[in-house]
């Protein structure tokens, strides 16, 4: 949900990608599956949790483009998802 003054933030680890927290999250989930030194958790886990944070990131951006329109249709024609220069 957005509210009537919100903007889309450009700057920062923003600039680059969308969803930097959401990365961050993934991350911490690989890590956490390699540590845990069970190779079905390190295997699992990554994968799990993208389909998860893939799945949040569509409906979030449909949300976003609804309620931003032409602002965010712009930010994402200039950025990728969760990793620069490629998804």
């Amino acid at each position: 949900m957005t509210t009537g003054e919100q903007r889309v933030i450009t700057s920062g680890p923003y600039a680059k990608i969308r969803h930097p927290g959401y990365l961050g999250n993934i991350l911490l989930w690989c890590g956490f599956g390699v540590l845990s030194s069970n190779s079905i958790v390190a295997f699992l886990f990554p994968l799990l949790f993208l389909a998860v944070y893939l799945y949040r990131i569509s409906v979030e951006e449909k949300m976003l483009v609804e309620s931003l329109s032409d602002e965010y249709a712009e930010y994402k024609r200039k950025t990728k998802r969760l990793i620069p220069y490629v998804y």
